[in-house]
């Protein structure tokens, strides 16, 4: 993963441990973890990545560092769970990237998780990259 700037967010460092748990659970859930797990290993982590920096977005509005948008980050994630239209197997990923999404919020949650304008700032850029990638507009 590439860092755009020095002052990584704490949602990317947590993302990257976050995942890494994740894989973990998953594989200790399942000792003989095929490739189906690594797939529910990879839809937590997007948990994390995607629905946390939903949090993060809806946080900053919250806080007065961000406009308010239409739609809060989260219902529009929620909104993207919620078409009738995806198959079968991102169906059966979905809980396990509402598992991600909940670790990532608890973590934003933690003592000493502080949001700045500067934080805010760039929670604000990935979200446009994820409201693009995701069609959420």
């Amino acid at each position: 993963m590439k860092a755009h700037y020095l002052m990584i967010s704490k949602v990317t460092t947590v993302g990257i441990s976050f995942s890494l748990l994740c894989c973990t659970i998953l594989a200790q859930e399942n000792p003989s973890a095929d490739q189906n797990q690594q797939y529910l290993a990879q839809a937590a982590s997007i948990g994390v990545y995607f629905g946390g920096t939903a949090s993060q977005f809806d946080m900053c509005v919250d806080k007065g560092f961000l406009p308010p948008p239409k739609a809060t980050a989260e219902s529009q994630v929620n909104e993207y769970l919620a078409k009738p239209d995806r198959g079968k197997q991102e169906l059966a990923m979905e809980p396990y990237f509402r598992k991600g999404w909940d670790m990532a919020r608890q973590q934003l949650h933690e003592p000493g998780f502080a949001m700045t304008k500067e934080r805010c700032d760039f929670i604000k850029s990935q979200w446009e990259k994820y409201v693009t990638m995701f069609s959420l507009r």
